[in-house]
């Protein structure tokens, strides 16, 4: 298993990204990398969280440049 695994649901109206394990500067890399390919297209983009067990800053911060993203599309975070 990986520091982190991310799960991806698109639905009609929103997408559903779900995270396990760890965002950290090892680890945010990756989650950029997986986010940036999502078309968000002004749907809600859901974080399910439930199984994230840590987050330092750089998680943080690119949540807030992915609600910043969202916002710009059209949706919501």
């Amino acid at each position: 298993m990986q520091p982190l695994d991310i799960a991806v649901r698109a639905h009609p109206k929103r997408t559903i990204v779900t995270l396990a394990g760890t965002i950290d500067m090892d680890t945010c890399p990756y989650f950029t990398q997986v986010i940036n390919a999502l078309h968000l297209d002004g749907r809600t983009l859901v974080l399910d969280l439930t199984a994230l067990t840590f987050m330092d800053s750089s998680g943080l911060n690119a949540f807030l440049a992915l609600r910043q993203r969202a916002e710009t599309e059209g949706g919501s975070l």
